[in-house]
């Protein structure tokens, strides 16, 4: 499970282990819990957050912001997913919730959204024991 970095993180390496990538093909994930994650960096070409950590802009180095966007990535393998997003978001768009998981199924792949009316990014990750509880219904529904 991840929230917002954490949702972007783990999602990255389900993708790059649903390739078989290089150092991430024995990486075997059942299923994954991402809340208020950024799945696609190609949507932002100036953003001051990404550039803070890659010292690059999009069009300065799209390979980069390709291949570091979970979007962008998904194998063949692909694990289930339980992806949760706050409508409100202020920080990271609902979209990159909703694209996200259209690409998953055009993938072959499974997942299950959650929208969490009305809370904020920070809010969503310390308040939404709603999107926990149904992480652990659909994971009991996918995998048991």
């Amino acid at each position: 499970m991840g929230y917002s970095a954490g949702a972007h993180l783990i999602s990255l390496v389900a993708a790059w282990a649903s390739q078989k990538r290089e150092g991430y093909q024995d990486i075997k994930f059942k299923a994954l819990a991402c809340g208020g994650g950024v799945y696609d960096f190609m949507v932002y070409p100036k953003s001051p957050y990404i550039n803070r950590f890659t010292t690059f802009y999009r069009d300065e180095n799209i390979d980069l912001y390709k291949n570091a966007s979970p979007i962008h990535q998904l194998g063949d393998d692909l694990p289930h997913f339980f992806l949760f997003h706050s409508e409100k978001d202020e920080l990271v768009e609902h979209d990159q919730m909703t694209r996200f998981a259209e690409h998953i199924r055009q993938k072959g792949g499974s997942v299950e959204t959650y929208t969490i009316p009305l809370l904020s990014h920070g809010y969503t990750f310390v308040f939404s024991v709603s999107a926990i509880e149904k992480a652990i219904e659909s994971f009991k529904n996918k995998l048991l």
